[in-house]
C-alpha cells in the first residue's frame, strides 16, 4: 500500500509539474499569419514603426510547417527574405541564412496582436538591451 501511495503521489506531482510547463504554450495556428510591424519599445520608450509605404507594408509571415518570410517594401519594390521558425512553449526561434538565429519570448498573442520580447546589442559588442516588438494583422 505504501508503494501505491508513493506512486500515486509521484504521478500527481509529475502531472502538476508538466501542466505548469505547458501553461505558456502558444497555439501555432494563431501565430501562422502575416504580422505587420507596429512599434517597438526599447528601455520603456515606444518607437512607432515608420517604414511602411503607401504602396505596401513591411511584415513577417509565419507559415505552417516552419517557413518564415520577412517582407520589406522599399520604393514600392518588394524584398523578401525566407527563413524558418520553430516554436517551443512561448519561445519562438527564427533563422535566416544571412543572419543566423534568434530566440524571442511571445509575451502576447491574440487574433489581432503579437508581441515578442528579445535582447540584442544596439552596436556589435555593446550592452544587451531588451526590445519589445509589437505587430498587428492590418
Amino acid at each position: 500500500m505504501k508503494k501505491f501511495l508513493t506512486l500515486a503521489l509521484g504521478l500527481v506531482l509529475f502531472a502538476s509539474c508538466s501542466s505548469d510547463d505547458n501553461d505558456n504554450a502558444i497555439d501555432s495556428s494563431k501565430l501562422s499569419k502575416k504580422w505587420y510591424f507596429s512599434d517597438a519599445r526599447i528601455a520603456g520608450v515606444s518607437i512607432p514603426y515608420d517604414d511602411h509605404e503607401e504602396c505596401g507594408k513591411d511584415y513577417l509571415e509565419f507559415i505552417a510547417g516552419g517557413v518564415l518570410k520577412d517582407v520589406d517594401v522599399w520604393d514600392c519594390e518588394v524584398y523578401e527574405d525566407v527563413g524558418s521558425w520553430t516554436l517551443a512553449g512561448n519561445k519562438v526561434t527564427v533563422s535566416f541564412p544571412e543572419e543566423g538565429s534568434q530566440t524571442a519570448t511571445i509575451s502576447k498573442l491574440t487574433d489581432t496582436a503579437l508581441e515578442i520580447t528579445f535582447t540584442e546589442s544596439e552596436v556589435e559588442g555593446g550592452p544587451q538591451v531588451t526590445i519589445v516588438q509589437t505587430f498587428t494583422i492590418n
